[in-house]
């Protein structure tokens, strides 16, 4: 859905227009539509280019694109919280096992370092 918004126009769109997803028949269809907020009209066709005077905004600037996109950085921030549990559980286990402290304190270290890097590396290009 996200590609499909951020493609679905070559140029950017005045600010009239939106780009959309229909939900209903997208998962058939793979097509957008743009709804044009000053006339109050929708359409597939991909609506001319801008005037060089007239505002105009990326695909990727759309509500709807931003909507998605919000939606899969939460996905994966859940994705990452779930996997750091299991992560922590395994040297817990590791640790009720037997291992030496310094092995552990090393995987924690590392576990730790390496949650902050996607933590950081998501941030960054969440925009």
């Amino acid at each position: 859905r996200v590609h499909a918004l951020g493609g679905a126009s070559p140029w950017p769109l005045s600010k009239n227009w939106e780009i959309r997803i229909d939900e209903e028949t997208f998962d058939q269809t793979q097509r957008v539509y743009f709804v044009n907020h000053k006339e109050k009209i929708t359409t597939y066709d991909c609506p001319p280019p801008p005037e060089p005077n007239e505002t105009q905004f990326e695909a990727t600037a759309m509500p709807e694109y931003r909507s998605y996109i919000g939606r899969i950085v939460k996905l994966y921030e859940n994705q990452n919280l779930i996997t750091t549990k299991l992560e922590r559980c395994k040297i817990t286990q590791a640790a009720l096992l037997g291992g030496s402290s310094m092995q552990i304190r090393q995987q924690l270290e590392t576990h730790i370092l390496d949650t902050v890097h996607i933590v950081m590396t998501t941030l960054g290009t969440a925009g």
